[in-house]
């Protein structure tokens, strides 16, 4: 009976085959390196130099022995300035290789050190791959700059360290993982069916490669958990990554690809895949978006029966049915003046984009949804403002500590600890209680007021309310009053 060998199995015979291989060859397959600078052994590769800023911003130039003693450091109290240790010809970084820095920090003082691994096609202009900080000035460590292929001039930018060795380590001598993606990217686009993509894994170093490979979001699946024996022969295997559309799920979604070779200490290969809508709209976390023409919008947005509010990046009564309910009644307001603790709001037939509002609701049953072909014209959230008070609204769910919001049955409330608002509504900033200490009220500016649950009261302790003989009031019932020069409801 033939029996399947496992990962494992190909993982340990691999490890025995290449000890093998050292003995025979009696480790002539030992990592080749050139030493750029190595202190210990007094070696410096032809055409480098090294410029260093001194006291009063003098600048030193000279060969590395006679500038460093074979040490590349530099520690100035005074100037504080970097120094730099630049190739003169060009090196060639070949698929694989990788630098090694060893250093370490110059003093105990509390500035850390940092090295700049810099690159450049010139000689002039000079790209930062990477900045490695220095916190250690007992020992020295060792630094992996992987990310340079190619032919460039190279420099190293210290301050506050001394480099002791910088090597160039050849890799080719065992496989390299390298995986080429579809001509058309890693993006799914807004699509309404399950969708693949096919990715080729190559090796282009030498010898045998068996990977693994893994989605982190099941909404993206792959065809192939593991791929054996890639050699280098050009052509590579294949794994195709597949979004798996929901339709109760039509919002954006984003996987990381995974692709681990099973060779001890070689890192894995990762990649970002994603799909959806071009903007989403969601009131449970922050997103981020494009203004523009033909925009499709994932929208989830929650109303209940009673006060809402609401800012939306699009007009909400054209998405009335789905923001608040097909039933639904729905009345919006728009913050008209603010005096002494009094929020006045009156009622707006035609909401606008982008812009803060109270709405009142009956018979909710929101449903989210995608809207395709819409122009998105905002990025940020609008508000409103009147004698101080500003109705703030947000695209994101906000900590409401020390805010003002409306609840349900329409009263203010400040927001103590640990209480939130969800995205794609309005808080008040700049309102404090009245001078006879009751809390902020909301009222309306005229008579017709929303009927059903929650509708907003004046509180009995309000000053300067009177009725419509012209009598001050120092309690309110149901009916018609007049407050800061404006007529209002209570019901």
């Amino acid at each position: 009976m033939n029996k399947r060998i496992t990962l494992w199995e190909r993982y340990v015979l691999s490890k025995l085959m290449l000890v093998a291989t050292l003995f025979i060859l009696g480790g002539n397959l030992a990592m080749a390196e050139e030493v750029i600078f190595d202190s210990d052994n007094q070696s410096i590769t032809d055409g480098w130099t090294f410029t260093k800023v001194g006291n009063n911003n003098t600048i030193i130039t000279g060969s590395l022995s006679s500038a460093t003693n074979y040490n590349l450091n530099n520690y100035n109290s005074s100037a504080g300035s970097e120094a730099w240790y630049t190739s003169s010809t060009r090196h060639i970084i070949n698929n694989g290789q990788k630098i090694e820095i060893t250093a370490i920090k110059y003093g105990s003082s509390n500035q850390n050190g940092s090295i700049k691994v810099q690159y450049s096609t010139d000689g002039s202009t000079w790209n930062t791959s990477q900045t490695i900080s220095l916190t250690d000035y007992s020992n020295y460590n060792t630094f992996t700059e992987e990310n340079i292929n190619g032919t460039y001039y190279l420099r190293f930018e210290f301050l506050y360290c001394k480099i002791s060795r910088i090597i160039l380590k050849d890799a080719t001598n065992a496989p390299i993982l390298s995986v080429v993606h579809p001509d058309n990217g890693d993006s799914f686009g807004f699509v309404k069916e399950s969708t693949s993509k096919t990715y080729t894994v190559t090796n282009t170093g030498i010898g045998s490669m068996d990977v693994v490979i893994s989605s982190s979001d099941p909404a993206f699946s792959v065809s192939d958990n593991e791929l054996t024996s890639i050699t280098n022969d050009g052509t590579g295997k294949t794994f195709d990554v597949t979004f798996n559309y929901d339709s109760n799920n039509p919002g954006q979604h984003s996987a990381n690809i995974i692709v681990s070779p099973t060779l001890e200490g070689a890192v894995p290969y990762t990649f970002t895949v994603t799909a959806g809508p071009d903007a989403e709209f969601n009131e449970d976390k922050e997103t981020t978006w494009t203004t523009g023409s033909g925009k499709s919008v994932y929208v989830k947005y929650t109303a209940y029966d009673g006060w809402n509010t609401i800012c939306f990046p699009l007009s909400p009564s054209s998405y009335k049915n789905n923001l608040f309910g097909s039933s639904a009644t729905v009345k919006y307001y728009k913050l008209a003046s603010y005096a002494d603790g009094i929020l006045t709001f009156e009622n707006v037939s035609y909401p606008s984009s982008n812009t803060p509002y109270l709405v009142n609701v009956q018979n909710a049953a929101s449903t989210n949804f995608v809207i395709e072909n819409v122009h998105i014209g905002y990025t940020s959230p609008g508000k409103a403002g009147n004698g101080g008070a500003t109705f703030q609204g947000t695209y994101a769910p906000i900590d409401m500590e020390g805010k003002y919001g409306v609840t349900g049955k329409g009263t203010i409330q400040k927001g103590g600890a640990g209480s939130n608002m969800p995205g794609y509504r309005a808080y008040f900033t700049g309102v404090s209680a009245p001078a006879d200490g009751a809390r902020p009220t909301i009222v309306f500016s005229e008579e017709e007021m929303p009927t059903g649950i929650g509708a907003v009261q004046l509180l009995e302790n309000t000053k300067d309310v009177y009725n419509l003989n012209g009598q001050k009031v120092a309690q309110t019932r149901k009916g018609i009053y007049i407050v800061n020069g404006r007529k209002i409801v209570v019901k």
